[in-house]
């Protein structure tokens, strides 16, 4: 018996191919994509079930859940976080498959930021997720984080899937293919698996954050911690401001107010 499909497609030909998409019927309105909302929801009710993605959340194409479980693993520094690794963040979240996020912060001083410090202010940063109760935070046990998380899969004993962080868009992307590609079967890293841990893929289709409204010579350019700390060095509000576009004033005034107490001890010294 044919499996049925999510969505019924034709083909258009002109001057070149179209693939449209359309609800299937017989498909199953209450199946679970794995952005954890119902098939149905992914169509526009109000005009012909038109295919507009999910009215829930960013999820465009209705992909059906499998039921299995994955463990984010997010290397950096974080000295500190800017938006967009909260944006990252927040989406990863909002995966339904996604039960856990650990964010490995790297052990190496930046400008005056310890590792203690940067785990205090992603602390602060976290309790305004939604879903926050997946996250955890914790100091990588490697000089390197992104080692940390080659250890951290390598060295787990009980079924579980893995992925590493990584937007579809960035710099970081290569690495976490990288990551997934070492650890298939048949790749370097493939016999230091245990049984039942794999590494998956699961990537963000989100454009990194550039800056808007700056004063200097990095508006337009992607959000950068090594910028951010720059703007604490000199003591300047207005352009660290805008390295949390989407955040409440009174949370980007904690974490100044945070960091300009590190950065006067770290010149008194």
């Amino acid at each position: 018996m044919k499996k049925e499909q999510p969505y019924l497609t034709t083909i258009t030909t002109t001057t070149e191919t179209i693939k449209n998409r359309k609800y299937n019927p017989k498909f199953g309105d209450d199946k679970v994509c794995e952005c954890g909302h119902p098939y149905y929801r992914h169509f526009d009710s109000y005009e012909q079930m038109d295919p507009v993605g999910c009215k829930y959340c960013q999820c465009y194409e209705f992909k059906e859940d499998d039921g299995t479980k994955v463990t984010v693993l997010f290397p950096g520094g974080f000295k500190p976080m800017h938006q967009g690794h909260l944006n990252l963040i927040q989406e990863y979240t909002q995966k339904h498959k996604v039960e856990k996020i650990k964010i490995l912060v790297g052990p190496k001083e930046r400008d005056g930021i310890t590792q203690a410090d940067a785990l205090l202010l992603a602390d602060i940063f976290m309790d305004r997720l939604y879903n926050k109760e997946k996250v955890t935070i914790e100091p990588s046990k490697y000089p390197s984080p992104v080692l940390t998380a080659f250890k951290e899969v390598e060295n787990a004993k009980d079924p579980c899937n893995f992925t590493l962080a990584t937007s579809k868009k960035g710099k970081d992307y290569e690495r976490a293919h990288d990551f997934f590609t070492k650890h298939q079967k048949g790749e370097k890293y493939y016999d230091l698996l245990s049984h039942n841990v794999n590494v998956v893929k699961i990537d963000i289709d989100m454009t990194p954050i550039k800056y808007r409204d700056r004063t200097d010579e990095y508006n337009e350019t992607p959000i950068s911690s090594t910028v951010l700390r720059q703007d604490v060095v000199n003591k300047d509000f207005v352009n660290f401001k805008t390295n949390y576009p989407y955040e409440n004033i009174n949370l980007i005034v904690q974490i100044w107010t945070e960091l300009i107490i590190l950065e006067n001890n770290r010149t008194k010294d």
